[in-house]
């Protein structure tokens, strides 16, 4: 008999062409074989042997007594029963033989169908290997082609960096020439500040003592000016003084004039009267008497 499985749960199987099929509860395999319309699609052995949660071994005692309810037989597993040890007895003995002739056929016929799908794949996958290797080929021969032209590129900037680094060296020594002559002036210098600083330090000495020199002698002039500034002030007050007093004298010697004036005025009135007197005959001087008799 061959050996049947069935499928207690769905189960998704993953060809060797990469599709996934779906095996639903229920489905028989027969020798490992799915039965798909026209098409015996071969599931791994060791993949249904490794799952029997999934896979169930059908027996040809539970086979029978299904057929004898699905037939309506009455009395089905009394009657099974009985026929099996018939079963046993005659017909599973022959069918032992000619099983294994059959078994052998329909393995060889399994194994060149197995062969020839494995054929078909490979040379599917042979020409899908061209058509990758051909078109990988496209792609190397444009890499290659983007490969020279960086090259290119890159010896082109090669020979800038040379020329730049000519450049930079050039104008790294002409720097290192110039900082020799600045370390060179910087060292004069150094020297020169040396030795100024000790003249300076001497003429600071100097300039010291003659300052202090100069402060003592700022000081006694600065007493002898605030003495000064003393004798100018009470000169000042007795200026004022003195000016206060020639104010007055000043204002009684204006008003002495004006009363000079005044009599001098008089004077020359009275001078002028008596030279009309005298100037008149001396029969009218007998009759008029001169201002002065007044």
């Amino acid at each position: 008999m061959k050996l049947k499985h069935k499928l207690i749960k769905e189960f998704q199987y993953l060809g060797e062409d990469k599709k996934i099929i779906v095996l639903k509860v229920g489905t028989i395999l027969e020798e490992y074989v799915y039965k798909l319309k026209s098409e015996l699609i071969p599931i791994d052995k060791d993949i249904v042997d490794s799952n029997p949660d999934f896979f169930e071994i059908v027996e040809w005692k539970a086979e029978l007594l299904s057929y004898l309810k699905s037939n309506k037989i009455p009395q089905p597993a009394i009657l099974s029963k009985k026929l099996y040890p018939f079963m046993e007895e005659f017909i599973l003995n022959n069918e032992t033989s000619s099983s294994k002739i059959e078994s052998t056929i329909v393995f060889n016929e399994d194994l060149l169908s197995k062969r020839e799908l494995d054929i078909q794949r490979r040379e599917k996958r042979v020409i899908e290997n061209e058509d990758d290797n051909t078109e990988k080929l496209k792609r190397i021969q444009n890499r290659e082609d983007i490969y020279k032209e960086n090259i290119k590129q890159l010896d082109e900037k090669e020979n800038d960096l040379l020329l730049r680094i000519s450049k930079i060296t050039e104008r790294e020594l002409n720097l290192e020439d110039k900082l020799r002559e600045i370390n060179e002036r910087e060292r004069n210098l150094e020297n020169e500040i040396l030795n100024s600083s000790q003249d300076i330090e001497g003429k600071y000495k100097e300039l010291k003592e003659k300052i202090d020199t100069d402060l003592l002698s700022l000081d006694k002039k600065e007493a002898l000016l605030s003495k000064k500034e003393k004798e100018l002030s009470n000169l000042e007050i007795l200026l004022n003084q003195k000016e206060s007093d020639i104010s007055d004298e000043i204002r009684d010697f204006e008003i002495r004039l004006q009363e000079t004036k005044e009599w001098e005025a008089e004077l020359h009135k009275l001078s002028e009267e008596i030279n009309n007197w005298e100037s008149l005959h001396w029969k009218f001087q007998r009759n008029t008497k001169p201002p002065s008799c007044l």
